[in-house]
């Protein structure tokens, strides 16, 4: 064989195959090897990093020689159609679609395998322009990783140029320059229209584990504005590899990190960023990077940027998240500011000396202050020293672990934090995050029980509780549990995170004991902080105790404030310092942050966080021999003590403490040796049960409230038993539903209502349901009909594993009640306890009487109505008929009077069905079958005249059982919906009964055809009426919850009525439904000489004159009837007409 025409193998023949043309199928074939490559490009021996966009692609690309490249440690999952190497000329989606394929599709999964080679097809070679490589799915055209020559390292430098945009570290290239936050951020440009791109440099202290972003907002806004702006992030990945990625804000929400993308603020599809430089020296991170002019022409993500206009910017730093295994760079939200303080527009054909950016100042903060921790979050993203850990839902729009799907776990408040736990402590879970989400400790990143080998150290698919009944978990780190687990959710994944797990401390013996010291004093009531001391021998040997997982500080003042004083800060943490920390730092004569001083004079006794408390207990001589840093404690007479404290905060920073929380700040005089203070607490404040003395006055102490700290905030109910005697009454309110009730008040001595108590609760009321069910009880308070509309309901539960759960709920009407959380409200269940036995179910909750949120209301210390329910099932569903009801209850008095509304119910609904059912529509069939009979109109009116009377009582008694609350209505759709049929109904029935009247008096026996009006529109508004209130009926039978067999019965009544309509359709046809009265019987010889027939003198019954004469009129000829309907044959003496007539 020879090749056909002119061809040669120098024309890049790389293939012969065995082709199928009819089939177009490659039958068999073998490549054909191509010359060795040259080695000329400058890129020989670079390499560079894929992007990793989608598929788990990843892998690092080393030039081998003009036309050869390998990938090393290149992985795929294998599950996208046509997927192959391509090579071209640059990122575009165009041009890369028409590059050059560097292999056949990758059919199967590849993970991490050590070397993949490959070679550019016939002639061509990197030197040709072919400067991208990218992982390309070939049947949807997209691209999957990729990176450019223009990124790679070149072997002999350690940051490459890029044709005309070289430059490195030195950044006086550059054509201008403008500060984002002056001396933390300097932003730089230039443009290389040529290239029709823009080279930027920005350089900043970017701290390890933070991004820089940088960005045009939406043009077509023209304001600033984050949604749909674009931007490129820099920074450095966990592995220290730098970054330049092209991001889109499609929202402001954490990406989603599905296949397209298009979800949040989320990397584009295509990467036109290109890195040309990054370093890291002396603190400072400096970035170069290239993006096009004309974005939107390669990206639809990308904007077009008007060089010659004023166009809006955007910029941001903020953490990454932590690597999760894939090494693909994830960010989690800025923080601080998120854009240029001022301008907020950039032009950037103008030009803006160097000048204005002045030197980076290393420390400085960065405008969003702060750092990300690696991913920790900062400062808010930890959770330490606690032994109570309260779990709940909430938003996560800096999720630590992406991608995130709208909601995860939040610790005591802080979404999704690294939790610090120490073995051999015991931990508390109080899980409120519904049934859907139950709690567990697991050795899996992922949780939802994902893994098939993950170890489960607490928790279970049991593990879920609410906010008015949380679930307790309970774990003690040991020995063998590892140094990092995770809390997840049992039935989904990401919604919680990372638990670290130390040592415990090593402690002074017998620390801490507060009994060692002289003198105490608490310096904030709520949370508590207090300061015990002994001095003595020019020492003073001094501890803190607060309720913070941040720091405490303590000062001494020459101001009497923070100005011009010595501060001492201790905090406990267990990343640092488990065993407490404590350091030395002044203030000058501004108030600002405080500086460390040279010499710390501290010396740390022991520190611990215990019972969610921070203790240090730490020693200073009075005279350090600082000069510069420390003030010298007198031996006598008063000092001024200031004071602050920070909750949050953990773990800490002793270079750059946050600031103290409002509230926990302040200044006292105290004698140090003595214990005395410049200000005495009221003298009753130590008689209260419950009182605190404090500097500014007495105080309640915490979780006790009311105007004399007597109202416990939470009630710990010990027992679900009912001790004889214990309420004050007990009352069954029908189905064999029991309530007990009894009002604790607040103590009410004026003599101990001193200025400074806190008026923060008052009485609260304890309410015991027992009913014969092992399912939930419900309790309605103050419902507006009687029922379930407008209730602020509580419904209790006791699970199989013996866990009470009580849920404060709104039932807004007959539908399902819904929790006060989604109200924006919370539970006001201070304390709830029950129990199963013998098929009987009893539950206990407390409660204030007064409303304190959204979906409460206040329940009266006399008249109330309670709506009762209860179920078959723990969960929370319909109630059984019966098992339902309403009472008026008076507290005070024990009175209860049963709400039976079912007998009004009852008769309203039987006479709307008798008026409808039966007598309207009788009446409506008598009126179309039966016109052939004289007697039809007489009972048509009757049965009309019983129907509205029936229906007028049927509508008082509606109005009465609602007690004229028209927000009854509104309890559901279809409540809604049988109000407004109903009430059309009732209206339509006056205009019906209107029209039959006015249709009577203007009827002429005479005429050849109905008029439309009144006639034909009478008819069909009866019909229609009749039609609708018969639905009307049966959304009454739905809304009143009528059983299942009357509404069957009903259906099979309305059934009943469609056939015998049809039955008499059938049965008499077209001429016994005339809508004509009949005419007058006369005899054939009267129709035969032509007589007309005239009304009589004497009018009917009815009060039209319906009785009719034949009267002799020779001169008035009969004409044929011009009608669309044949009229009815009317009665007539003879048999048949007389021959030769015409009728």
């Amino acid at each position: 064989m020879s090749l056909a025409g002119q061809m040669t193998w120098s024309e890049g023949i790389q293939t012969l195959s065995l082709w199928c043309e009819t089939m177009g199928m490659d039958m068999a074939s073998i490549p054909l090897p191509r010359p060795p490559c040259s080695a000329t490009s400058a890129y020989i021996g670079a390499t560079g990093e894929l992007s990793r966009l989608n598929h788990g692609v990843r892998g690092r690309i080393t030039i081998v020689d003009d036309c050869s490249f390998v990938i090393d440690g290149f992985s795929y999952d294998g599950a996208a159609p046509q997927t192959q190497i391509l090579v071209a000329a640059s990122g575009a989606p165009s041009d890369i679609a028409s590059g050059v394929h560097a292999s056949g599709p990758i059919g199967s999964a590849l993970a991490g395998a050590n070397s993949l080679f490959f070679r550019l097809p016939g002639s061509a070679t990197f030197c040709d322009d072919m400067t991208f490589i990218s992982v390309w799915c070939v049947a949807v055209g997209v691209d999957f990783g990729s990176v450019s020559l223009a990124e790679f390292e070149l072997p002999d430098s350690s940051a490459s140029g890029s044709g005309s945009t070289g430059g490195g570290a030195d950044f006086s290239d550059f054509a201008s320059c403008t500060p984002l936050v002056p001396g933390a951020i300097n932003l730089y440009w230039r443009l290389h229209e040529a290239e029709g791109v823009v080279e930027y440099g920005m350089e900043g202290d970017l701290k390890d584990g933070e991004w820089f972003g940088f960005g045009f907002a939406d043009p077509a806004l023209g304001r600033v504005a984050m949604v749909g702006a674009d931007v490129t992030l820099v920074g450095h990945a966990a592995d220290g590899t730098p970054f330049a990625l092209d991001y889109f804000l499609e929202s402001q929400r954490q990406c989603n990190y599905a296949d397209e993308r298009n979800a949040g603020v989320c990397p584009d599809s295509q990467q036109d960023a290109q890195l040309i430089f990054a370093e890291t020296a002396g603190g400072v991170s400096r970035f170069r990077w290239t993006k096009p002019i004309d974005g939107g022409a390669a990206d639809a993500w990308d904007v077009d940027v008007d060089v010659t206009a004023d166009a809006s910017i955007v910029w941001a730093r903020g953490p990454q998240a932590p690597d999760d295994g894939t090494g693909e760079v994830k960010i989690l939200k800025h923080l601080g500011s998120n854009r240029a303080q001022d301008p907020l527009t950039l032009r950037l054909a103008s030009s803006f000396p160097l000048a204005s950016c002045a030197p980076i100042e290393v420390g400085g903060g960065g405008g969003g202050g702060g750092t990300g921790g690696g991913g920790s979050g900062g400062s808010d993203g930890t959770l330490g020293g606690v032994t109570t850990i309260e779990v709940k839902l909430g938003n996560n729009p800096n999720y630590p672990n992406p991608p995130a799907w709208g909601i995860s776990y939040h610790l005591n408040g802080i979404e999704s934090p690294v939790l610090y736990v120490v073995r051999g402590t015991e931990y508390t879970f109080r899980v409120m995050a519904s049934s859907d989400h139950p709690l567990y400790i697991t050795s899996s990143i992922e949780g939802g029980r994902s893994e098939a080998d993950e170890v489960v150290y607490a928790g279970s698919a049991d593990s879920w509780g609410t906010v008015a009944s949380p679930a307790t978990v309970t774990w003690t780190p040991d020995a063998s549990t590892p140094d990092l687990v995770y809390y997840q959710c049992w039935s989904h994944l990401r919604l919680g995170w990372e638990i670290v797990v130390s040592e415990p401390p090593v402690l002074p013996p017998g620390f801490p004991d507060a009994s060692r010291f002289d003198h105490v004093r608490i310096l904030v009531s709520e949370p508590e902080l207090k300061l015990y001391w002994t001095a003595e021998a020019g020492v003073l040997d001094f501890q803190v105790e607060g309720a913070y997982r941040g720091w405490i500080g303590l000062g001494l003042s020459s101001s009497g404030g923070m100005t011009e004083s010595d501060v001492w800060v201790m905090w406990v943490d267990h990343v640092n310092c488990a065993a407490g920390c404590a350091h030395d730092y002044s203030v000058g004569a501004s108030y600002g942050v405080p500086t460390l001083d040279t010499a710390n004079n501290l010396e740390v006794v022991g520190g611990a966080q215990i019972g969610g408390k921070t203790i240090v207990r730490a020693r200073r001589a009075f005279d350090t021999g600082d000069v510069a840093g420390d003030m010298v404690i007198p031996a006598s007479g008063e000092v001024t003590l200031i004071f602050a404290a920070r909750a949050a905060g953990y773990p800490i920073t002793p270079a750059a403490l946050a600031k103290h929380d409002a509230g926990t700040n302040g200044a006292v005089d105290l004698q140090l040796l003595t214990g005395g203070s410049g200000e005495a607490c009221p003298a009753n404040c130590t008689s209260l049960d419950h009182g605190l003395c404090t500097p500014t006055g007495c105080a309640c102490r915490p979780d006790w409230v009311g105007r004399d700290c007597a109202t416990p905030a939470t009630v710990v109910l010990d027992s679900a038993d009912i001790a004889p005697g214990y309420y004050t009454f007990a009352r069954e309110l029908g189905g064999g539903y029991v309530l007990h009730w009894k009002i604790h008040p607040a103590r009410n001595n004026s003599a101990t209502s001193a200025a400074g108590l806190r008026e923060l609760g008052g009485d609260v009321v304890e309410f015991a349901m027992v009913a014969p069910t092992t399912g939930w009880i419900g309790l309605g308070i103050n419902p507006s009909d009687g029922g379930m509309t407008q209730a602020d309901m509580y419904v209790g539960t006791v699970t199989s594993g013996g866990q009470v759960r009580v849920e404060d709920r709104w039932s807004s009407g007959y539908t399902m009640p819904v929790l006060d959380e989604t109200l924006g409200g919370g539970s006001d269940v201070l304390g709830a306890a029950g129990k199963e036995e013998n098929g009987v179910t009893i539950i206990k909750f407390v409660r204030a009487l007064e409303a304190t949120s959204a979906g409460d209301k206040t329940i009266s210390r006399g008249a109330n109505t309670f709506a009762w329910a209860y179920g078959s099932s723990d969960v929370f569903a319909k109630h059984e008929p019966g098992a339902n009801g309403a009472a008026a209850v008076d507290l005070a008095t024990g009175m209860v009077t049963i709400i039976d509304e079912s007998g009004r119910k009852t008769a309203h609904g039987v006479l709307m069905f008798v008026a409808w059912g039966v007598m309207a529509s009788s009446a409506a069939l008598l009126a179309r079958y039966g016109k052939a009979f004289a007697w039809w109109f007489p009972i048509h009116i009757a049965a009309n005249v019983i129907a509205v009377l029936l229906t007028l009582v049927g509508f008082f008694l509606a109005v009465a059982f609602t007690k004229n609350d028209f927000d009854y209505a509104r309890k559901s759709r279809v409540a809604f919906l049988h109000a407004i049929c109903g009430l059309t109904v009732f209206i339509a029935m006056w205009w019906q009964a209107g029209l039959g009247i006015l249709a009577d008096r203007l009827f002429d026996k005479l005429r050849l055809r109905p008029p439309i009006f009144p006639d034909v529109v009478h008819w069909w508004t009866g019909r229609c009426t009749i039609g609708l209130a018969l639905f009307t009926v049966l959304l009454g039978l739905a809304v009143f919850e009528a059983s299942a067999a009357v509404i069957i019965v009903y259906l099979v009544y309305l059934l009943a009525l469609v056939v015998i309509a049809f039955t008499l359709d059938a049965a008499f046809g077209r001429n016994s439904r005339s809508d004509h009265l009949p005419r007058p019987a006369v005899d054939a010889e009267t129709y035969t000489a032509g007589n007309k027939v005239e009304p009589s003198d004497e009018p009917n019954s009815s009060g039209s004159l319906r009785g009719s004469k034949a009267v002799a009129s020779p001169s008035i000829e009969l004409q044929p009837i011009e009608s669309d309907e044949i009229l009815p044959a009317p009665p007539i003496a003879a048999a048949a007409a007389a021959p030769g007539s015409s009728y």
